[in-house]
């Protein structure tokens, strides 16, 4: 019996998040085709994510992301929240190490945060945070 080998399968409705220049302007239009002015309108608008989770606002809203290291993808991190009203973050692969410097860095307003650092020099650590 041989080996089944796995199937990458992408989200059709997620495809369009993963671009480079997902909600950006297309400068490279010209401004006087009505056709383009309208591909642009849509792009900047149309986020299916974001109106799901305005349409569930009275529903609990959580996120988990494997961080890879939170003091490198903390700004990302940050973006997304901007973005997205989510109430609980929980974090993987943190990295961090026991520095209260860096870890009052990592305070996002309206949060409360916790985070659980492992010994290791490398990988590991989990953090948590809720909306206050």
């Amino acid at each position: 019996m041989s080996a089944i080998t796995p199937k990458e399968w992408i989200c059709p409705d997620c495809t369009i998040s993963v671009l480079p220049f997902y909600m950006h302007e297309l400068p490279c239009l010209s401004d006087n085709d009505s056709l383009h002015q309208e591909l642009n309108e849509n792009i900047n608008t149309i986020d299916i994510h974001l109106q799901e989770l305005g349409n569930k606002e009275t529903q609990l809203k959580i996120m988990h992301i494997n961080t890879q290291s939170m003091v490198s993808t903390f700004d990302g991190l940050l973006t997304t929240l901007s973005q997205y009203p989510f109430d609980i973050i929980t974090m993987s692969e943190t990295r961090l190490k026991d520095n209260d410097l860096l870890l009052q860095h990592l305070t996002i307003p309206g949060y409360c945060h916790t985070f659980h650092n492992r010994d290791r020099t490398r990988g590991g650590g989990v953090g948590v945070y809720l909306k206050e």
